[in-house]
């Protein structure tokens, strides 16, 4: 064994020892660069969408050493949640409920399921809505009379009523029956009329459909059962005291009609449907162009009197024979001479000839000057004709067709003589038996007098003349009802002859 000096041995003991501690620190260091690095994730933002599913706002993901990943944990019925790129993006299906909805979203790192962010994603709730047939309004009709052996109920309409809310229906009406009164969602709504609508004008009314922060109103229209643009009517009246005169205007659909003439206390007493069915029972007369009629009685065959209203009501057909509108005209009658107060002329010392008659014209009141119309007419036609004409005269309208007719003739004075004299030689005396005078009385300032006095005289007859008068006031009536066929027809008949 050798045997070392102790210096020898004291270095070989500081190699060993160095040479253990570089081995050491050897070891350590390769121990140090195997550590894994840290996992960081950030996410930011926010997303909002509406109701139709329109997505707006962002999320943002910043993550470090780990990948990361977004779920829906509530809400998936109706959302979805996605990664695109380092941003979270959503879908929405469409709210069809009002009210809002939230879900969630949870964004996590796949290293460490320890790193997560949660989001709350709120989606608006829909509009409220209720649609009528696809629109928020409706306009419907309904006609007014029923077809022969069908009711109401063969006339339904069906709505398609399409909602998000509840709804609930107010303004019902008793003439319409309406099913159901209330829903939500798709809803079929019946509707129809439960009667006619023996009114002359449109019956309306309008339903409403309410829920929520919302209503919707349907208009219901029912027409008249009547053809209410067919009808006759009086035109161009003429009222004596104890008389009307008057022309007759239609709409071109009428054909047929019937007519009333009653006393206001008669009127007064019918309700519509009453002057309706009455009118019915009348004479069916056949319109015509050439209709003139009057009458000195009401249907009643009460004697019309003066200063008195009456109604003219009648009922046209078309030539389907499909009623019309129930037409009321009100009518009144004037008061009789007032001479106090006004101009007027009067007739006296009436002589006749087989040619001629004569007659005086006296001024009376405050009459300065007058006019007079005076002639002779056939004895079928009727005074009231006659005042008819003098009213067209007076106010420079264009003569009626009667003012043409060859069985009459007159002559116009304006020179104002006393005594008058009119000569119909050239017809014969049987065809024109009745001489007939009009005279107006013009106050000094020229104003035309409201007061009208006439004559008619039978020159086949010693009786006293018969005296009228007319009242021509502003709220006089303008028109009356004659068959001008009729009575012609019978002038024409003893002419040929």
């Amino acid at each position: 064994i050798t045997v070392m000096k102790k210096k020898d041995f004291l270095w070989s003991l500081l190699a060993i020892v160095m040479a253990a501690t570089l081995s050491v620190g050897f070891i350590s260091c390769g121990d140090d660069d195997d550590d894994p690095p840290v996992p960081t994730l950030t996410a930011s933002g926010s997303i909002s969408i509406d109701e139709k599913g329109t997505t707006s706002g962002e999320i943002i993901v910043t993550a470090e050493n780990t990948d990361w990943s977004v779920d829906v944990t509530n809400g998936k019925d109706w959302l979805t949640a996605y990664k695109n790129g380092n941003k979270v993006s959503v879908s929405a299906k469409e709210n069809t409920e009002t009210t809002d909805r939230t879900g969630i979203i949870v964004v996590t790192a796949t290293a460490d399921s320890r790193l997560s962010q949660t989001f709350s994603i709120t989606q608006k709730g829909a509009s409220a809505y209720i649609t009528v047939n696809g629109s928020t309004s409706g306009e419907h009709t309904f006609p007014g009379g029923f077809d022969n052996g069908k009711s109401g109920i063969d006339y339904k309409q069906t709505f398609k009523i399409k909602s998000n809310v509840q709804w609930t229906l107010s303004g019902k009406v008793d003439w319409l029956n309406i099913s159901p009164t209330s829903g939500n969602g798709d809803v079929d709504l019946t509707i129809y009329p439960t009667s006619e609508n023996t009114s002359d004008k449109d019956r309306e009314a309008t339903i409403t459909l309410a829920g929520t922060g919302i209503s919707i109103p349907i208009t219901i229209i029912q027409h008249s059962k009547w053809n209410t643009d067919c009808y006759v009517i009086p035109a161009n009246e003429v009222a004596l005291y104890d008389r009307f005169c008057w022309e007759y205007t239609a709409s071109a659909s009428a054909n047929n009609f019937q007519y009333l003439l009653l006393s206001e206390r008669e009127y007064n007493r019918l309700t519509d449907n009453e002057l309706r069915e009455e009118v019915m029972q009348e004479e069916v007369l056949k319109y015509d162009d050439g209709w003139l009629s009057m009458t000195g009685y009401d249907s009643h065959n009460n004697r019309i009197t003066s200063n008195s209203t009456y109604y003219f009501v009648s009922l046209a057909t078309d030539k389907d024979g499909n009623y019309g509108a129930l037409k009321k005209i009100k009518l009144k009658t004037p008061a009789y001479l007032d001479a106090d107060q006004d101009a007027y002329v009067s007739f006296a010392n009436f002589d006749n000839t087989s040619y001629s008659f004569q007659f005086d014209a006296q001024k009376e009141g405050y009459c300065n000057t007058y006019h007079i119309i005076y002639g002779v007419y056939d004895e079928y036609l009727n005074t009231a004709v006659f005042a008819f004409e003098i009213n067209y005269y007076l106010k420079n309208k264009q003569k009626h067709w009667l003012a043409k007719n060859e069985y009459y003739e007159w002559e116009i004075i304006t020179d104002y003589p006393n005594n008058h004299t009119f000569s119909y030689s050239n017809y014969y005396m049987w065809y024109f038996t009745v001489c007939f005078g009009y005279g107006w009385g013009v106050f000094k300032d020229g104003s035309l007098s409201s007061d009208l006095i006439g004559f008619q005289v039978d020159t086949d007859s010693d009786s006293a003349p018969q005296m009228k008068a007319r009242r021509m006031t502003d709220d006089s009536p303008k028109n009356v009802i004659i068959k001008k066929s009729e009575v012609l027809k019978r002038a024409k008949s003893m002419r040929r002859k």
